[in-house]
């Protein structure tokens, strides 16, 4: 794995990375081709992380509380 040095990115550019990324998401048709892009994006620890944060968002939206997750 490329190792890339650990700057500071500002807000700024933050927002500007967070949008270009979602209209990469927004351009992909099918939800195979979305899994394949979020593979090839993420590391397996980030995308079990992925899942768990989805698995919770779900519990909540079912009126499952903090508490009982």
């Amino acid at each position: 794995m490329v190792k890339y040095p650990r700057r500071k990115i500002d807000d700024n550019e933050r927002d500007r990375l967070l949008l270009e990324f979602c209209q990469a998401l927004v351009e992909i048709k099918k939800p195979g081709e979305s899994a394949e892009f979020l593979k090839d994006l993420l590391g397996p620890k980030e995308l079990e992380m992925l899942a768990i944060r989805l698995q919770i968002a779900k519990s909540l939206i079912n009126g499952m509380t903090y508490f009982q997750i």
